[in-house]
């Protein structure tokens, strides 16, 4: 807030002003100042996939697609991007069940894209795991799981690493 006083002008205090508050889950809030960043420097993927983020975050699945589409044109190695169209293609998948099949192997696909980017990427290891899971694989989501321990390095990743790990156990009937 102080460095946009000071210079009202200054983009890159949008876009920090926006992962800030997207890191306290205020997603709706980050919207303005990633649009203010956006329309200042449209090529901007980063915002963009941001932006995209805060759609979904808050219940515009279609808007967040359309966004991830413009940048994965512009850059086929957007991690943050493939990250959040699996996301949505596996939240597809459980509300779409008479087209799950093919949401289940996008999400899959794209977890898999930022696999061969980036081999230990925490969140796609995690987005396989869901897959596994909601194809009724709880023995491989929990062998997926169990790798992705090492890759677990703060503690909400290691919470949301016990909860789907949990998850699986339940599947296999390990409460």
């Amino acid at each position: 807030t102080k460095a946009q006083k000071l210079d009202p002008t200054l983009i890159a205090a949008y876009k920090l002003w926006g992962e800030v508050l997207q890191s306290l889950n205020r997603y709706e809030e980050s919207i303005p100042p990633l649009l203010t960043v956006i329309n200042a420097v449209p090529l901007d993927l980063d915002a963009q996939a941001l932006l995209a983020r805060a759609y979904y975050e808050i219940g515009d699945s279609d808007k967040a697609l359309s966004i991830i589409s413009t940048v994965l044109q512009q850059d086929k190695e957007n991690i943050n991007a493939y990250l959040l169209r699996g996301d949505i293609s596996l939240d597809q998948a459980l509300l779409d069940e008479a087209n799950s099949e093919a949401h289940l192997d996008a999400a899959t696909s794209d977890f898999n894209r930022v696999i061969s980017i980036d081999y230990n990427n925490f969140d796609a290891n995690i987005g396989l795991g869901r897959v596994f899971m909601a194809k009724g694989l709880p023995g491989a989501a929990y062998n997926k799981f169990d790798y992705t321990q090492k890759l677990a390095k703060t503690d909400t990743k290691k919470a949301i690493l016990a909860y789907w790990m949990g998850k699986a156990l339940q599947g296999l009937d390990y409460p």
